[in-house]
C-alpha cells in the first residue's frame, strides 16, 4: 500500500508543479498593461504532454490522453491580473490518475481500498501538497520587450515569462527565475487563445 500511495502522491506533486504559473512574478517597476496583450487569455493543461515527466518519476504506462483541465489567465488594462481554474475539473483529472495508478498496481476497487486506509481521493489530493488557492492568483504585471512579469498579490517575487504574442495566441516560451525547476517537461510551450 505505500509504495502505491508514494507513486499516486508523486504523480500528484508533478500535477500540481504545473501551477507554478500562479505564483511567477518579477519587478513591477513599471505600470501594466501593453498594446495587445490587454484581454482573458485561456489554454488547456494537456497531461498528454508531460508523459516524459511522469515515466521518469515511475509513473510511466499511464494514458494521459484527454486528460486535461483549463487555465485562464486575465490580464486587465492598468496592470492587473487574475489567473484561475476549474477545480472540479483538475480534481477530475487526478481522480483519474489516482484510479489509473491503483489499478496498475492491481488494485480495482480503488475506493475501497482507501477506505480501509480510511482516506478518501480528497485525502490523497492534500497530501500531494495541492493547493488550490495557489490555483487561483492575482496581482499585478508588467509586459515589456516579450516578458511577462507578474507578482502576487503579496508581492513576492519569482519568475520572468518569455512570450511571444501573435495576433490572439499568447505563448508561454520560457519561465526563468527561482520556481521554475518545478516545472515538467512538456508544459513549455504554453499556449493561450484570446477569448
Amino acid at each position: 500500500m505505500k509504495k502505491t500511495l508514494s507513486l499516486v502522491i508523486a504523480a500528484l506533486m508533478i500535477i500540481s508543479s504545473v501551477f507554478v504559473l500562479a505564483s511567477c512574478g518579477g519587478d513591477s517597476s513599471s505600470a501594466g498593461g501593453g498594446t495587445g496583450i490587454v484581454g482573458k487569455w485561456k489554454t488547456e493543461i494537456d497531461f498528454s504532454k508531460m508523459a516524459d515527466a511522469m515515466g521518469s518519476a515511475g509513473l510511466g504506462g499511464l494514458d494521459l490522453s484527454g486528460k486535461t483541465f483549463p487555465l485562464t489567465l486575465d490580464l486587465k488594462d492598468g496592470g492587473k491580473f487574475e489567473l484561475t481554474t476549474d477545480e472540479d475539473a483538475v480534481k477530475s483529472v487526478m481522480k483519474e490518475l489516482m484510479t489509473q495508478l491503483f489499478k496498475a498496481q492491481g488494485i480495482d476497487d480503488v475506493e475501497g481500498y482507501l477506505a480501509q486506509a480510511n482516506m478518501t481521493f480528497d485525502d490523497l489530493i492534500k497530501q500531494s501538497g495541492t493547493d488550490f488557492d495557489s490555483m487561483k492568483a492575482s496581482g499585478t504585471y508588467t509586459f515589456e520587450n516579450n516578458e511577462l512579469k507578474l507578482v502576487n498579490s503579496e508581492g513576492e517575487e519569482g519568475s520572468t515569462i518569455k512570450v511571444e504574442l501573435n495576433g490572439n495566441e499568447l505563448k508561454f516560451i520560457e519561465i526563468s527565475g527561482t520556481e521554475t525547476t518545478t516545472i515538467p517537461d512538456g508544459v513549455l510551450p504554453l499556449v493561450f487563445k484570446r477569448g
